[in-house]
């Protein structure tokens, strides 16, 4: 949420692509990582930002009830998440699948010097990995150059990386709204980005924009593709045409970076704070113990039983007890 929030603010509106691209996936990749690491905060900082806080403003821990959760619907809905996330996996497999069976089912062509793998049924063009699809017969000599040259864009840049890791991130994030609106900016930045690389070698850019409106026309989209609409042609229009952004906005990327690297360490201080709350109380806890047991008289120490501690009536009564409450 925060680097789509982030990327449409600050940084969606300049040409700087290739930037955009850095952006998005470094964004995701750090999103996924950055919970397994471990950071250490020196505990002598933490020690004295926590006896700061006590001296200037008093803070007092009271002591908390925390209730107890149903676990049935705990289970229910963590339950819910892990199916959601096993259907969108399956059905990430099914499409890849269905792009080796319709590539096992087309014939492979070399035109103008790229192979090409033409299907028996009519598709918009597209390109997955290192294979381009398209029919070829449909087009003229024109038209059909500059789909070549688009497509031959996205296996030179290797975009079908950003498609998969769009695909990743609606799966395992399917429940929140702005996976689903990033998964669709990675969609719109690798057309962003081959038609930028195409308008460089066609004949005429004007051409292109009107090829790049008949070819999305009748056919079916790529399984693992972009699904065209109005919307997004006149947005990758828009961006062929806008005027280069100036240098002094890659300032942004440049700010963007130390701010990001102090916003986690703020976030680690603040989780080291707490721990050290936690422990500190718990210290406490523990020495209060150790006072009251050496008040303890002799004739109050006793010997511990070897039998384990049992709920009254044993383990039936324990699961009545649970299901009941």
């Amino acid at each position: 949420t925060t680097l789509y929030l982030l990327y449409k603010l600050f940084l969606s509106g300049d040409t700087f692509l290739h930037a955009h691209r850095y952006t998005l996936l470094g964004g995701v990749i750090f999103a996924f990582i950055y919970p397994l690491a471990c950071f250490h905060i020196p505990r002598e900082g933490v020690e004295a930002l926590y006896n700061n806080i006590n001296v200037r403003y008093g803070v007092e821990l009271s002591t908390v009830t925390v209730g107890v959760e149903r676990m049935a619907d705990s289970f229910m809905l963590i339950d819910l998440y892990y199916i959601g996330v096993v259907l969108g996996f399956l059905l990430l497999v099914i499409r890849v699948l269905s792009l080796l069976y319709l590539r096992m089912h087309s014939d492979s062509r070399m035109v103008m010097g790229i192979k090409v793998c033409v299907p028996h049924v009519p598709i918009k063009p597209f390109s997955f990995a290192s294979v381009i699809f398209m029919n070829v017969d449909r087009y003229d000599p024109a038209m059909l150059r500059d789909i070549l040259l688009h497509e031959k864009a996205h296996v030179r840049g290797f975009h079908t990386i950003d498609l998969i890791v769009g695909e990743i991130i609606v799966i395992m994030g399917w429940f929140n709204p702005f996976s689903w609106l990033l998964r669709q900016e990675f969609h719109s930045l690798v057309e962003y980005l081959a038609d930028a690389d195409a308008v460089k070698d066609t004949f005429s850019i004007r051409g292109y924009q009107y090829h790049l409106l008949q070819s999305v026309q009748g056919g079916s989209d790529g399984l693992i593709g972009i699904h065209f609409n109005q919307k997004m042609l006149v947005q990758r229009i828009k961006k062929i045409n806008q005027p280069v952004s100036r240098l002094s906005r890659r300032l942004l990327y440049i700010i963007l970076l130390p701010v990001s690297f102090m916003l986690i360490f703020a976030a680690h201080a603040g989780g080291s704070l707490y721990q050290y709350t936690m422990h500190s109380l718990s210290d406490k806890t523990e020495l209060q113990e150790n006072v009251a047991t050496n008040y303890l008289s002799p004739q109050e120490v006793t010997a511990s039983s070897t039998a384990l501690p049992q709920f009254p009536g044993g383990d039936i009564a324990l699961n009545k007890f649970v299901a009941d409450n």
